[in-house]
């Protein structure tokens, strides 16, 4: 079977996501009155360390995903793909939930 997404595609929205949540969240909350609801976020931001987390996670999950797909050789390998794509939706909707805040306040 056909793979329905190619691992660079999978990779960049990922990154696309995380990154386009960073920023927006960084710009809403430098509003008064508009807070981060996230209790494990907040702890981070806190000590500086969101950003550093995010992107640690983001590699890896992408070094382990590479690995599989490199050293085992499974049919329909390529499902392993769509965590990417699902980290890609949420943290965009996220992004976006956070600029509607950010417009409408």
């Amino acid at each position: 079977m056909k793979p329905w997404i190619g691992e660079l595609e999978a990779y960049a929205m990922a990154i696309i996501g995380v990154v386009a949540d960073q920023l927006v969240t960084r710009l809403v909350i430098s509003k008064p009155n508009i807070y981060e609801f996230n209790p494990h976020t907040v702890y981070l931001m806190e000590r500086g360390l969101w950003g550093y987390f995010d992107g640690a996670l983001l590699i890896a999950s992408i070094g382990v995903s590479t690995v599989i797909m490199r050293k085992w050789s499974f049919p329909n390998r390529w499902v392993i793909l769509l965590y990417f794509v699902a980290c890609f939706v949420i943290r965009s909707g996220a992004a976006m939930n956070n600029l509607l805040y950010w417009l409408l306040w």
